[in-house]
């Protein structure tokens, strides 16, 4: 039967329903319990997780989850910041180009490298060809052999077999992932060309040395086991202009004396003087900055 109290709550139930609580009671139950109350468990939960938010501020406004909010304070930044204009600015002119994942994105960069130059070595495809991401990601699930790694159906081994994508990530590449222990302003990968650029943008300061030097350190680990790949750190100013490179292996030569933190401006010097030159270098950086 259909009711409808006082305050216009409008509901469906059984005679017995009616008997038991509204003739005994002053209160629809909608009224007294709230206009959920007819809901099944399910829809109550369905219900719950639709009014879930993560954050409410000041003006009211309402975010579902960190995610959404972190886009907006991001928005409202760049919108105000300089220094978060320029990279905005950066990233709609360089191709490729990301703000946040570096480690993440470099890490699977050269996984997918790696598993490519596999399936050329086991003539899985021709040495000039290119996979397309659906063939890939079938063979980074395939089993591949953890002491010959071969495929599991070519392999003899009585060792354990594991997906190609967890055998590499098991691999070297997983300590080159501890080095990645910076963040840039900004990076861009360029697969096809095996280059990863890193970009910081001065804005009230220049780039510490300390931190150029974690630059370096992972620049020289990537180069002694994937020499292949290219690393290099770009300064522009808080217009978005390109100043220079860094030449990142005079940070890394100095840095491993004993003594690199009290006396870094003689070491500098001294590697810089006898390193080569790389184009567009940003020569005696680090006497403009601090540690």
């Amino acid at each position: 039967m259909k009711f409808r109290c006082s305050e216009g709550h409008q509901f469906n139930v059984t005679w017995s329903y009616v008997q038991k609580y509204i003739a005994s009671s002053t209160q629809c139950p909608l009224c007294k319990h709230g206009e959920n109350y007819f809901l099944s468990d399910i829809e109550r939960e369905k219900l719950s997780k639709e009014n879930e938010y993560f954050y409410k501020d000041r003006n009211g406004r309402v975010f579902k989850t960190q995610k959404e909010y972190r886009e907006c304070r991001r928005r409202e930044r760049a919108s105000t910041d300089p220094h978060e204009m320029a990279i905005e600015s950066l990233c709609d002119k360089i191709p490729h180009s990301k703000k946040y994942g570096f480690r993440k994105a470099v890490i699977e960069a050269f996984i997918k490298w790696e598993a490519i130059s596999i399936m050329r070595e086991n003539k899985i495809i021709s040495q000039n060809a290119t996979p397309d991401r659906i063939f890939l990601k079938k063979e980074m699930n395939t089993l591949y052999c953890t002491m010959c790694g071969d495929r599991a159906e070519n392999c003899d081994c009585k060792e354990d077999k594991i997906p190609l994508y967890d055998l590499l990530s098991e691999s070297y590449i997983n300590d080159i992932k501890n080095d990645i222990n910076f963040v840039p302003d900004l990076f861009a990968i360029d697969e096809e060309n095996c280059k990863i650029t890193a970009l910081e943008v001065e804005d009230t300061h220049r780039i510490p040395i300390s931190k150029l030097v974690k630059y370096a350190g992972f620049k020289d680990h990537a180069d002694w086991y994937i020499p292949e790949w290219e690393f290099e750190l770009l300064v522009c100013d808080r217009f978005g202009n390109e100043m220079g490179y860094i030449n990142l292996p005079v940070y890394y030569w100095a840095s491993i004396a004993d003594d690199f933190y009290e006396n870094y401006l003689i070491y500098l010097e001294e590697e810089e003087k006898k390193a080569p030159r790389i184009e567009k270098e940003l020569i005696g950086y680090y006497r403009s900055t601090t540690f």
